[in-house]
């Protein structure tokens, strides 16, 4: 009979937390894990927070420069309108003369503006750059994890047993048996 066991390769992917790979680690009932399986599992939890706050504080930093650099535009765009030669009149060939009207005071930068650009600069930032790191890490924990085919194959199988005590839990709290009613 074949071995149908998951394939290692999933193993993080069912991961919620890196707090999650360091409880497996530690739970002292998985007696099927041997010590190199429970490094790799706390190797892969300091992967994924260290891709997460690598991640964050990249992508903020370059939210913050983002905005930085839209408020330096902003002003280079209105430095342009502030000719003194503009035109300020619009002659049609019929004789009509239409004013123009001067929008020199609308493109000029208000620190509301640049505020709210770097709150919403840095928070997108901090989103993308968490998102894209928790990825880069998970992934660098799924190579850590699979390095030893066997050794992953422990730990999904850990994690299902894991998995299974703990719904068994939830049942237990959610519907108690009242001996054998």
């Amino acid at each position: 009979m074949p071995d149908k066991s998951p394939e290692p390769t999933v193993v993080t992917l069912e991961f919620d937390s890196a707090s999650e790979l360091v409880r497996l680690a530690d739970d002292p009932l998985q007696r099927t894990l041997r010590l190199q399986d429970r490094d790799a599992l706390r190797d892969a939890a300091r992967s994924i927070l260290a891709g997460n706050v690598a991640g964050t504080l990249i992508g903020s930093g370059l939210g913050v420069w983002s905005a930085f650099r839209l408020r330096r535009a902003r002003r280079a765009f209105a430095r342009v309108f502030r000719v003194h030669d503009r035109p300020s009149h619009l002659f049609f060939r019929s004789g009509h003369i239409e004013d123009i009207p001067d929008v020199t005071p609308l493109l000029k930068s208000h620190i509301l503006g640049d505020i709210a650009a770097c709150i919403f600069g840095t928070a997108g930032g901090f989103f993308i750059g968490s998102q894209i790191g928790f990825y880069l890490g998970t992934s660098n924990a799924g190579s850590i994890l699979t390095r030893d085919i066997e050794g992953g194959k422990r730990i999904a199988k850990a994690s299902m047993k894991s998995r299974a005590a703990e719904l068994r839990e939830e049942a237990d709290m959610l519907d108690p048996r009242d001996g054998g009613n």
